[in-house]
């Protein structure tokens, strides 16, 4: 953000005995010049003063002390009621305290002042989706995406959304948006293949996993992906090769560690070793028949996630019983980017 604090000054020569009359008159001007400024720049119109307080909650913000940061933007705007960007990062606060409702509330706010900011669309999109509006979610992401049809992080949050209510032929359109806009969008592809997975069709699911695995060829979640549809086509030396490698890129992997257990038809000491370390690195088998509710939009917050994914349980079940192989998870675990984390930006003036 723009800091509209003045800038700390060089303090001039204090004035010294010998000096000529016509430099201390200069030196005397240039004094009350300088006190002039100090004194009257940050009391200078409201503009500046919402500023300070906008300002200065956007660095609250970046330290995660939300709470004062939103004490901050309430007194911005009790002075200037009418800034979009301070009712839009009032509510990106209010998010990562899981106020989502108010959240909401001040992003709507923002619509009314500017309703062509996709940015406010997108991160009310993800204040609907925390609180389970799913309809309201994928209303908000479309409305982001009319004003910027390239905003790849309301794409994907839209196409996560259509997968958990089971509008799997809407989320392939739009990760087939997602790729036109960049092709090499590891991710995407990832996601495109568990949605064909999800739809039995396991041979495009395999291709779409190969094209992830080019562009990330040490993702132990895309290797995991692939060797269950493979274990679904039947070919399960290919299968087992591909846990294989999962494991090999992240030896915690427990979904690989899970599926290489099952791949194992009789209960051979193989098998229960592969069994006994899913356990140690605490498997559970997701509920529910088809894309797991479970499985998190990108753009959740939580405290202590990083910035380059989000940790999740979500996966993509194969309802037929327990000795089937699991796939996932759906854009969730380590090393798969969190494309619309709730981040405070910078987005020009902080008042209008």
């Amino acid at each position: 953000m723009r800091s509209s604090s003045p800038k700390t000054q060089e303090r001039g020569p204090m004035f010294e005995e010998g000096q000529t009359k016509k430099g201390r008159s200069v030196y005397w001007f240039t004094l009350l010049v300088f006190a002039s400024f100090i004194c009257v720049s940050p009391i200078q119109g409201d503009e500046l003063s919402s500023s300070y307080w906008s300002d200065k909650g956007d660095n609250l913000v970046r330290m995660g002390d939300y709470g004062d940061a939103i004490k901050c933007y309430e007194k911005a705007l009790d002075i200037r009621s009418a800034s979009e960007n301070v009712w839009y990062n009032k509510g990106i606060a209010l998010s990562n305290l899981g106020r989502y409702d108010e959240a909401v509330s001040c992003y709507e706010t923002a619509i009314k002042i500017d309703s062509k900011d996709g940015d406010v669309w997108r991160n009310k999109g993800l204040a609907h989706s925390n609180l389970g509006q799913y309809e309201e979610a994928i209303r908000s992401y479309e409305k982001a995406t009319s004003v910027n049809p390239k905003d790849v992080d309301a794409w994907h949050n839209k196409a996560v959304l259509l997968s958990k209510i089971g509008r799997l032929a809407e989320a392939l359109d739009c990760y087939d948006n997602i790729l036109k806009i960049d092709s090499k969008d590891a991710e995407a592809w990832n996601n495109k293949g568990l949605v064909f997975h999800g739809q039995g069709r396991y041979q495009e699911a395999v291709s779409c996993y190969d094209k992830a695995l080019k562009i990330d060829p040490k993702n132990a979640d895309f290797w995991n992906n692939k060797g269950a549809a493979f274990q679904e086509l039947g070919r399960h030396e290919e299968a087992l090769d591909c846990y294989d490698r999962s494991i090999l890129s992240d030896p915690s992997h427990k979904y690989a560690w899970k599926n290489k257990g099952l791949f194992v038809p009789s209960l051979d000491e193989e098998t229960e070793t592969s069994f006994a370390v899913a356990r140690e690195r605490a498997y559970e088998e997701p509920k529910g028949d088809g894309l797991d509710a479970n499985a998190d939009e990108a753009g959740d917050v939580q405290e202590d996630e990083s910035e380059d994914g989000l940790e999740g349980d979500g996966g993509l079940e194969n309802n037929e019983g327990d000795n089937l192989p699991w796939v996932g998870p759906f854009a969730t675990l380590s090393g798969i980017m969190a494309v619309a984390l709730l981040l405070n930006r910078k987005r020009g003036q902080s008042c209008t």
